[in-house]
């Protein structure tokens, strides 16, 4: 599965919102072709995104373990 670091326009707020490791199945486009992406059971509009590959379990938990030493 494809994961995208997202900056979204907050429809709430009308700001810029930078999104880590949104996957593929919550982007959509439009009959336009704008991008949009489904965060917070609201749909906000995408202003940029970049392809990235998710950490592994072993680099998120310092090989497996539950505790850095």
């Amino acid at each position: 599965m494809k994961y995208f670091n997202v900056t979204v326009l907050n429809p709430n707020t009308g700001r810029e919102e930078k999104h880590l490791y949104i996957s593929r199945n919550r982007l959509f486009q439009n009959q336009d072709g704008e991008t949009y992406c489904k965060i917070y059971r609201q749909t906000s509009e995408v202003i940029s995104a970049e392809e990235v590959t998710p950490p592994s379990w072993e680099a998120v938990t310092c090989n497996g373990r539950f505790s850095c030493e």
